[in-house]
């Protein structure tokens, strides 16, 4: 049994595949900017639409998240902290499940005046240290 396939009806297939590859291309596109998005959120969705929360049953925290976290930690020790002390911390206790969150929470807290940042990667945490006046 041999097929047999003329010219023209293998350049429409080819150009009917062609058209497919690009849509299929097209949504490979969309989809990497949707994800890519997502990405640069860092789970700040909630806080920028609030209103998707309405469709999502609300998770229950009985632990402290982000800043919140990141005070609790800090207020137990006051003084000079690693980053990688403070997420690790807060990993050890469960109250996160990556670092991303923590450092970002770090670096707000140092935006907003709450941190002071020492050098690239320790931060002061509570009461800047009194000044020797040499009394």
């Amino acid at each position: 049994m041999t097929a047999t396939i003329s010219l023209s009806e293998a350049e429409g297939r080819l150009a009917e595949k062609r058209r497919a590859a690009e849509e299929l291309a097209s949504e490979i596109e969309a989809l990497s900017m949707i994800a890519e998005g997502l990405r640069r959120l860092n789970g700040h969705t909630a806080e920028l639409f609030p209103e998707t929360r309405r469709h999502a049953e609300p998770e229950p925290n009985d632990h402290p998240v982000g800043r919140t976290a990141v005070r609790e930690i800090v207020s137990e020790r006051p003084g000079l902290w690693a980053l990688r002390e403070v997420v690790d911390e807060v990993l050890q206790r469960g109250w996160a499940s990556d670092r991303k969150p923590v450092e970002v929470a770090v670096h707000r807290m140092t935006a907003s005046g709450e941190a002071r940042r020492v050098r690239q990667g320790v931060y002061w945490f509570g009461p800047e240290p009194a000044e020797d006046d040499g009394a």
